[in-house]
This record gives structure tokens, sequence and C-alpha cells, in this order.
């Protein structure tokens, strides 16, 4: 089995390109990239995982947010 990763290298499991499909992320999975590289807010769950999360483009307030253990 390959290793999945975004272009700037960072892996994804099996679970997360579930996810990341599931919600309408596309490969190469640049979007991950960026919305590490240039979050909005990033917080700590109680599990340790950090969350990042960004401001998506366009007049309704939405968000990309990426779990990232």
């Amino acid at each position: 089995m390959s290793v999945r990763t975004t272009p700037n290298g960072r892996i994804i499991t099996a679970h997360a390109l579930i996810s990341l499909l599931r919600h309408g992320f596309q490969d190469p999975f640049g979007l991950v990239d960026d919305i590490i590289e240039n979050y909005s807010r990033r917080t700590t769950q109680d599990d340790g995982a950090t969350v990042y999360i960004q401001r998506a483009a366009g007049r309704k307030r939405r968000y990309n947010p990426i779990r990232f253990s």
C-alpha cells in the first residue's frame, strides 16, 4: 500500500482520506496544506490533536477545519 501525502508531504491516513473525500476535498489535497499554513484559528482538543480552522472565501460564514494529530 502506498502512502498518500499532500503536495507539501503531510501524510494522509486512510481515515483522513475518507473524511476529506466525504467533505468535498479533492486530490492532491493542496487545500489541506493551505489550511494548516494559513489558518484563521488554531485550537487543541482534549486528546491533544491540533485543529486548524480557516475561514472559507465567500459571503457566507463558512470554515474549513483540519484536525491534525
